[in-house]
């Protein structure tokens, strides 16, 4: 897949995914100076969240100028999550859904084409330096499945339909064994 944003483009990415036990990192990453980063990431709160949350990155080349979405949700059970982020321009937010549900937001789009020269990857939160000299970091400790990527934002109802379609059908699937 790929992903090219612009200044004024909205988004969703949509994906599944299952953490190892003790399970975090990076599930989506684009651009290293301008990027967009997705990860089930081990963080604060406020007090120290020990389990892996939800986490959406909207980087800047300036530090400390960055939107970030971080979701109440444990990822760290065992079972597969469906994870949504969304970037909504007009509205100025980014968001994030997990399991049909809207666990979390974070306001202040920021206004600028992500960097698309670079490659889309999955599974790290850190690009490698195109050089070598610095390898990708924060490998994921679980499996990615059935990203999709969507040229505008996804609305709540959608991603609710989406989470339970899947669901349906995997229990479909497990009801004729």
């Amino acid at each position: 897949p790929s992903l090219h944003v612009g200044a004024q483009d909205s988004f969703s990415i949509s994906l599944w995914v299952k953490l190892a036990n003790g399970g975090a990192g990076g599930l989506i990453k684009k651009g290293s100076n301008k990027s967009i980063t997705l990860t089930a990431q081990k963080g604060t709160y406020g007090n120290e969240f020990p389990v892996p949350m939800p986490e959406f990155t909207l980087s800047s080349p300036i530090p400390s100028a960055a939107t970030v979405a971080k979701g109440l949700s444990n990822l760290d059970d065992g079972k597969w999550h469906h994870i949504v982020a969304v970037r909504d321009v007009s509205e100025e937010v980014t968001i994030i859904y997990v399991d049909g549900k809207y666990v979390g937001s974070g306001s202040g789009v920021l206004h600028y084409a992500v960097d698309s020269a670079e490659p889309l990857c999955m599974g790290i939160s850190t690009m490698p330096n195109p050089d070598g000299s610095a390898p990708a970091t924060g490998s994921l400790n679980g499996v990615i499945d059935e990203v999709t990527i969507y040229d505008g934002m996804l609305t709540p109802k959608q991603v609710k339909t989406l989470y339970n379609d899947a669901t349906l059908a995997v229990a479909d699937t497990n009801s004729n064994k």
